[in-house]
């Protein structure tokens, strides 16, 4: 009888409450002691006003300020209630702590709180990865997603590998000993393990589940011990260490690794260049989702974009997982009118480009979701989603129990968004640190991807499956690569193809001040060598070779001629 009793009072004072609570966390309230402390999520209505027309860095002080001046009352009368692992956030204003149920209703009674929720969510599986047999990936070859992307052709043809990139990475941790990562990881004299985890609070993200590991190999494996698996070989990884398992996700934990990547405490000036953090789940209660919304506005804001795996258990508009439903820094022509955030979705094909059996359906709206409310669906057609795809198969990666080890077989939308981070790394790698802006990123990956599906967006793969050399050869260069290239003549080197477009043959003609050794290729828009033009030391002055039609089918190509690792290119179309 008293319990009941119980439960009527707590029922009553919620229905009384200024703030919002989350249905789960009353339930859950209702069940635990007098003197349980709940972990919770205490968010205020007030969220920074940010014009996003202010540098990366104005945007994050301009964060913290608002959260501290607002948070001030709040944190006074957790102190007053006994709270314990009392968490200021800033990348959304609100405070994550363990808080008794009276507690709880005595802080649903201020004005300024938004809502409160529960600090975990509840999750089957963050991960969604299926593993199988490796025979299928030993036929098409280790590493297959390398040469089907073309970032092999990116780091052959134009001399990009992601060096000097940092990619916040949010996940189980890595294993920083892998020696296909140690030499590349995010380094600073204040985090010596490369980054923080936020599981234990310490300074030391290593791996123990093995998710972390393999997403990390499949960005910035350099193949050091025998099979090179990473997009981006030369970019950075920045740990951040989060509690996932099987059955719940800390939330706080993943907004603090998010502030991580943004500004380390230790060290504010070395924040990432972009963002991956290839988990996902479902929400039951719209506050939440809004929360997530809020907090990739912020972090966009602030220069970044997140890449999101689009997985998905529902049917349409609600299979797209959070936060990948959260729209993009660039709005596709082929959508709707509507808000901008910071997420990037990505959906999974096999080495066909066909659609993974796992991968989720757009699209999703944000028609119901205070305070956004854009994007309707039925009527209307939502928010397109995914934005990309890309190899999610049968992949290979690294091992968390090996310093030296592999691991084959694993499949999910994960991988797809781990190697399309390694796409933007090599972008970003190419256009110079802090260039490219988020709404730049996004618009060039999704532009240059290789068309699938009904063009030029759908919800199944959304522009089509990205293509590194294109995104790179599209990508502005920061004029660094420029000057090396006028170390051995080839930025004036004035390479051209007429007539072009081409119906039965071109001329194409470049000039050497030198004697050079050279080569000049034919290559697809994959980046694939589609034949050797001329090899072999050339003199000064201007040279011509007479390209014959020849069975080449109609398309796009590109001329490339290099020397010494030193580029110069020329598009040719062939009708």
């Amino acid at each position: 009888m008293k319990r009941i009793v119980g439960l009527v009072i707590i029922a009553c004072a919620l229905l009384q409450a200024e703030a919002l609570v989350e249905p789960q966390l009353a339930e859950q309230m209702n069940a635990a002691s007098g003197s349980e402390r709940i972990p919770v999520l205490i968010v205020l209505k007030t969220q920074a006003a940010l014009d996003g027309r202010e540098p990366g860095s104005a945007v994050i002080e301009r964060l913290k300020h608002s959260a501290a001046e607002t948070q001030s009352a709040l944190l006074s009368d957790l102190r007053a209630l006994d709270a314990s692992e009392i968490e200021p956030l800033w990348i959304v204003n609100a405070v994550s702590c363990h808080l008794t149920r009276a507690g709880i209703l005595r802080l649903a009674e201020r004005p300024d709180v938004w809502f409160i929720q529960r600090a975990r969510i509840s999750v089957d599986d963050p991960f969604g990865i299926e593993t199988r047999s490796a025979t299928a990936d030993r036929l098409l070859g280790k590493g297959w997603q390398i040469t089907k992307v073309g970032a092999d052709s990116v780091w052959n043809l134009l001399g990009v590998r992601g060096d000097s990139v940092v990619i916040g990475f949010i996940d189980t941790g890595i294993n920083y000993n892998h020696v296909d990562l140690a030499s590349h990881l995010w380094t600073d004299p204040n985090y010596p393990h490369h980054g923080w985890n936020f599981e234990q609070n310490s300074d030391d993200p290593i791996d123990i589940q093995g998710h972390g590991t393999f997403m990390a190999g499949l960005v910035a494996s350099d193949g050091t011990a025998g099979e090179t698996c990473g997009i981006a070989p030369r970019a950075q990884i920045m740990a951040c260490r989060v509690r996932t398992t099987v059955d719940t996700i800390a939330e706080n934990t993943l907004f603090a690794a998010v502030q991580f990547c943004l500004a380390p405490p230790l060290s504010p000036a070395h924040g990432a260049d972009m963002i991956l953090m290839p988990l996902s789940w479902m929400y039951a209660w719209n506050p939440r989702r809004a929360l997530w919304r809020q907090t990739l506005d912020n972090v966009a804001a602030a220069g970044l974009l997140m890449l999101c795996p689009g997985r998905g258990s529902s049917t349409p508009p609600d299979d797209i997982a959070a936060p990948a439903d959260c729209p993009s820094p660039w709005l596709h022509p082929a959508n709707q009118p509507g808000g901008l955030s910071g997420a990037l979705c990505v959906s999974g094909v096999d080495a066909d480009d066909n659609r993974a059996p796992f991968s989720p359906f757009g699209p999703v709206t944000w028609q119901s979701i205070a305070p956004f409310n854009d994007y309707p669906y039925n009527p209307g057609v939502g928010l397109i989603k995914p934005d990309v795809s890309a190899p999610s198969v049968n992949l290979n990666s690294l091992s968390y129990t090996s310093d030296t080890g592999y691991v084959n077989g694993w499949s999910g939308t994960s991988l797809a968004t781990s190697i399309a981070a390694g796409v933007m790394a090599l972008m970003h790698a190419k256009a110079g640190s802090g260039v490219l802006s988020p709404a730049q990123s996004d618009s060039l990956l999704e532009l240059t991807a290789k068309p699938l599906g009904t063009p030029p967006k759908n919800n199944t793969y959304g522009t089509g499956r990205v293509s590194a050399y294109q995104a790179v050869l599209a990508t502005p260069s920061s004029g660094i690569r420029e000057s090396r290239s006028a170390n051995c003549g080839l930025r004036s080197a004035d390479l051209r193809c007429a007539p072009n477009p081409a119906v039965a043959l071109t001329i194409i003609s470049y000039g050497l001040p030198q004697n050079t050794a050279v080569e000049l290729g034919l290559y697809d828009l994959d980046g694939r060598l589609v034949r050797i033009l001329a090899s072999g030391i050339q003199s000064p002055g201007r040279h011509e070779y007479t390209l014959e039609r020849d069975g080449l089918p109609s398309g796009v190509y590109f001329c490339t001629l290099q020397s010494a690792g030193q580029f110069a290119t020329a598009r040719l179309v062939v009708d």
